[in-house]
């Protein structure tokens, strides 16, 4: 036989149970991990996709190859398409600083420059170029 005391403590610890908020958990300091596919997450008719689609169709870029001449010597550069797609799609939005820290946070600058991360010097020096 159960002494009366706990059968009371009992019968509080199971009306305190039922009267509990019953909430979902809270994730929001879970690490996740999302795949995306970088080609398709710039949708059409958008300003990205419209800058990403008129550099890698319509645009010239053959002349940067006499710029950056460094042929198996050398560290290599980043293609010239991926630093136009940044500094194109920057201007738009009116970012004229922080574009390399864009690409590492913002999704659209990531899938832009193929989720490649420029140091903010290597843009500098692609634009004086």
């Amino acid at each position: 036989m159960i002494p009366i005391y706990i059968h009371n403590l009992i019968t509080i610890i199971n009306i305190e149970i039922k009267n509990m908020a019953n909430y979902k958990r809270d994730n929001s300091k879970q690490n996740m991990f999302v795949p995306i596919m970088i080609d398709e997450q710039l949708i059409p008719s958008t300003i990205e996709y419209t800058i990403a689609h008129i550099v890698d169709n319509y645009l010239d870029l053959s002349s940067f190859d006499l710029v950056f001449s460094n042929n198996n010597a050398g560290t290599t550069v980043y293609p010239p398409s991926i630093m136009l797609k940044i500094i194109f799609y920057a201007n738009a939005l009116g970012l004229l600083s922080s574009r390399a820290r864009a690409c590492q946070t913002n999704i659209t600058f990531m899938c832009l420059s193929g989720d490649v991360q420029p140091h903010y010097t290597s843009i500098a020096a692609f634009i004086t170029k």
